[in-house]
């Protein structure tokens, strides 16, 4: 089913996204903890987001957070793909108004970029 958008029938952004992700996946045999994968799965979730799929983009979120987690486990350091699906399950929180719980996540990714780029880099000023 499609959706109009600016007046032009388009398809559903997470329709787009789901078979982008599994075709990446085959393609390029990439798993869960691969950049392109958590950025794909945090695209997915940011398109739930806009369409007010709430839970859909809250469990979405979830899973590229633990893929995200595991992999900074694995390689025993802080990784930047990794803060996406924070701030991304962040959003979502926020737009439910469950606030407490988006600003610690805010403050969690907050505190990666500054590990990561330093304090005064831009994606830690933003």
């Amino acid at each position: 089913q499609g959706a109009i958008r600016q007046g032009a029938a388009v398809e559903e952004p997470e329709e787009i996204r789901k078979r982008r992700l599994e075709s990446e996946a085959k393609i390029f045999n990439m798993g869960p903890h691969a950049p392109e994968t958590l950025a794909a799965m945090c695209a997915l979730a940011d398109s739930f987001r806009a369409w007010g799929r709430l839970d859909e983009a809250e469990e979405l979120c979830r899973q590229s957070m633990r893929a995200a987690e595991d992999k900074e486990k694995l390689l025993g350091e802080v990784q930047p793909d990794t803060m996406r699906p924070v701030s991304s399950l962040a959003m979502v929180l926020c737009e439910a108004g469950r606030y407490i719980e988006a600003e610690a996540l805010f403050q969690r990714a907050l505190e990666t970029r500054q590990k990561v780029g330093g304090p005064e880099h831009p994606s830690a000023l933003r």
